[in-house]
Formats: C-alpha cells, sequence, structure tokens
C-alpha cells in the first residue's frame, strides 16, 4: 500500500507543470489593477454615515436643561403626555 502512494507522489512531480519564477509573478502581478467605482448613492451614503459617526448620542444641553429642572423641583411631566408617547410609538 505504501508503494502505491510513494509512486503515485513520484508520478505527480514528474508530470506538475513548472512554476513561474517568483519575478515573473510579480510582474504578472504588477501588471494587474483593480478598481472600485462608488455610485453617487454610495458616496451620499459614506458622507451621511461620516456625519452621523461624528454627531454625539448624547445631547448635552438638553441634559443640562433637564437636570436643571429636577434638582430645582420644577420637572413635571404629566401622565397624559407619557400615555401619548407611549401610544405614538406603538401604533
Amino acid at each position: 500500500m505504501d508503494m502505491k502512494i510513494n509512486n503515485v507522489m513520484r508520478t505527480y512531480q514528474v508530470q506538475r507543470p513548472d512554476k513561474p519564477a517568483s519575478s515573473e509573478r510579480v510582474s504578472r502581478a504588477e501588471e494587474r489593477t483593480d478598481m472600485v467605482t462608488l455610485s453617487t448613492k454610495a458616496r451620499d451614503f459614506s458622507a451621511i454615515n461620516k456625519v452621523l459617526a461624528d454627531t454625539p448620542d448624547i445631547r448635552a444641553d438638553k441634559v443640562q436643561n433637564l437636570k436643571a429642572q429636577i434638582d430645582a423641583g420644577t420637572y413635571n411631566v404629566s401622565g397624559m403626555d407619557v400615555a401619548n408617547k407611549l401610544f405614538a410609538q406603538l401604533g
């Protein structure tokens, strides 16, 4: 059994085509150039995505205003406003 495997390997090595020289492979690779063209929509999406990434998630001015109202004891939310917002999100 071992003899057959060795014979197959020798045959493969004899029939295998020669590999191109490494300098030849490099020159072939240098000849090829890949090119990407983005559509207008893709460019717009990329620009919007960058603006969104640069925009903070927390509106500091609004948070400060709410903190000041809570500290002063003037922050009031009506139950009706809460209910309306909940129904708006569900519907």
